[in-house]
């Protein structure tokens, strides 16, 4: 919370300076800011609190009472973090997200956001896409080459991708990861 603050007073000085027409906000990081500020944030939001995470409605509402304790407890932080996430929300004159789920993840709890979300998919149009780069082509018996960059957590589906992996024939495939988090091991 002290680094959103920091954050916050950083940005409304550099604004007392520069009078900018639009304060972008990446996931959360307008937590703290001022309402003076509110009605020039456009926020970007790559899904919810619980997306991502065992606390998401259809995963927890099928968890038994011992796991939905140990869910609590383990995401706290994020939980705690709820009425600034809310906050932000509300705050934001636009709400950029990421699909269509996200869109209906945000509004399903409050119909009110839908006026100021604009849904903006990743990735790029094939249309506008690069040509294929030329793949080369793999020797007999060699495996199949991943690799993952990023954070390590349960939020970015290293466990998913783990399981997939494994229906693989065990020589079939080799995963490497650059990046560091909690699922690295």
């Amino acid at each position: 919370i002290g680094a959103f603050r920091a954050f916050a007073r950083q940005a409304a000085a550099l604004d007392c300076r520069h009078r900018f027409d639009v304060f972008h906000s990446q996931g959360f990081a307008a937590f703290a800011f001022p309402r003076s500020l509110s009605r020039r944030l456009a926020a970007t939001i790559h899904g919810t609190l619980t997306s991502e995470t065992p606390l998401h409605r259809d995963d927890f509402r099928a968890a038994p009472w011992s796991r939905k304790a140990w869910l609590l407890w383990r995401y706290k932080a994020r939980l705690a973090s709820y009425p600034l996430y809310r906050r932000l929300l509300g705050m934001s004159r636009v709400l950029l997200v990421d699909s269509e789920f996200t869109r209906r993840e945000l509004i399903r709890p409050r119909p009110g956001l839908d006026r100021k979300i604009r849904v903006v998919p990743l990735g790029v149009h094939p249309d506008s896409a690069p040509p294929a780069l030329e793949r080369r082509p793999r020797a007999e018996g060699e495996p199949l080459r991943f690799l993952t960059v990023g954070r390590m957590t349960e939020a970015k589906g290293v466990d998913v991708a783990l399981e997939a992996l494994g229906r693989l024939p065990r020589s079939g495939w080799l995963w490497r990861a650059a990046g560091a988090g909690p699922a690295l091991e």
